[in-house]
């Protein structure tokens, strides 16, 4: 009996000691699982790939590598994009292919370069006497979320920007209406359609020969915003700028995602760039706007000729450039819209322009071409 209840004390004692043991092995196991939980949470870093076809000098490039740097901090270090700059992973035309089969993740350009590839949104790029990049930019913005075009359901849309309206920066003065006729002018897409419709002849210069083609007489200027003067130098070759922003066609910029990139984000992560995004609209188009007043300055201090038209000759541009809303129209008709749809869309990109232009105004927002 003696030795019964010696040998149960034991067994008891190593129970304990067992039990002490499993104790502290669930417990070190916790600590472990616990570490390996934090471990897991710091690995889930999303890096992301972005393109353009801007260079890294460009302000058009910083604004977009601020906006994505903003998102980067917003999200506490669990987002990292790397930009590849100037062509240098995609082209200009390649952007848009590029993103939807996952080369890069986000993707900056412009739809010009795929001319007829857009065409809802191209509606956006002819003349609606846009004032500055502020309003096109927004103008732009509302339409796309109120239409939600089909054309690019195989991304996700960010967010839009726009240039401000060109003007003819010619190495000829250009007055009134007739001395525009047969000038040979740099202008592609629906802007060469807005050339021709005032009579001069559209040229598809590739942009880098601009400065090249304008100083040796092959073309006589070219249909562009006044900040080109100092961005790609024009203002260097004293040109003569007609102030015809009444009728200037834009260039409507996209920032896109991968769809399923996109679609794999935690729901904060998602909501951290589409407020960005939201916030983006109105900074990009500032951005724009600031560096048109800039090249207009830098024109007029090389000796550059702003010519203002007279209250006489804008009604006549404005005639002149109505037929190529029309054609457009008859186009998308053609495509299958109704003629009371392209009406509606007509009707509404006014009344955004001049809600916009009223809210510049009131902002005290002054831009080289109008609305001040």
């Amino acid at each position: 009996m003696k030795k019964d209840r010696l040998l149960a004390v034991k067994e008891r004692n190593y129970l304990k000691s067992m039990g002490g043991f499993f104790f502290v092995l669930g417990l070190a196991g916790f600590i472990l699982m616990g570490s390996g939980i934090k471990k897991a949470t710091a690995q889930s870093k999303i890096e992301l790939r972005a393109a353009t076809y801007f260079a890294t000098t460009h302000q058009l490039y910083k604004s977009m590598e601020d906006f994505l740097r903003k998102i980067e901090e917003r999200s506490g270090g669990r987002v990292k994009v790397n930009i590849f700059a100037g062509n240098t992973l995609l082209g200009a035309k390649e952007i848009y292919d590029g993103v939807v089969k996952g080369v890069a993740d986000i993707g900056m350009t412009m739809i010009g370069y795929t001319a007829g590839r857009f065409p809802e949104m191209e509606f956006l790029e002819l003349p609606h006497s846009y004032p500055s990049s502020y309003v096109s930019s927004f103008v732009t913005n509302d339409y796309f979320k109120k239409y939600k075009p089909k054309e690019f359901d195989q991304t996700h849309l960010l967010y839009w920007f726009v240039s401000p309206p060109s003007v003819l920066i010619l190495t000829k003065p250009v007055n009134k209406l007739e001395d525009l006729k047969g000038m040979k002018v740099r202008g592609t897409a629906r802007v060469g359609d807005v050339l021709s419709a005032l009579g001069a002849v559209p040229q598809s210069t590739v942009a880098g020969e601009v400065f090249t083609s304008m100083s040796r007489g092959v073309i006589d200027g070219i249909m562009w915003p006044y900040e080109t003067l100092f961005g790609w130098k024009l203002g260097e070759l004293k040109p003569h700028v007609t102030s015809c922003w009444q009728v200037g066609g834009v260039y409507a910029f996209y920032t896109v995602m991968n769809k399923s990139a996109w679609d794999k984000l935690p729901d904060d992560i998602k909501k951290i760039i589409s407020e960005t995004s939201e916030e983006w609209i109105g900074k990009h188009a500032m951005a724009y706007l600031q560096i048109d007043v800039e090249g207009l300055e830098y024109g007029r201090k090389l000796g550059c000729k702003i010519i203002e038209l007279g209250p006489d000759e804008i009604p006549k541009w404005k005639k002149a450039v109505s037929p190529v809303v029309g054609a457009y129209v008859k186009e998308m008709v053609g495509k299958g819209y109704s003629e009371k749809d392209m009406k509606d869309r007509t009707d509404f990109i006014n009344s955004r322009v001049e809600y916009w232009a009223k809210k510049q105004k009131e902002a005290g927002i002054k831009a080289p071409t109008g609305g001040n």
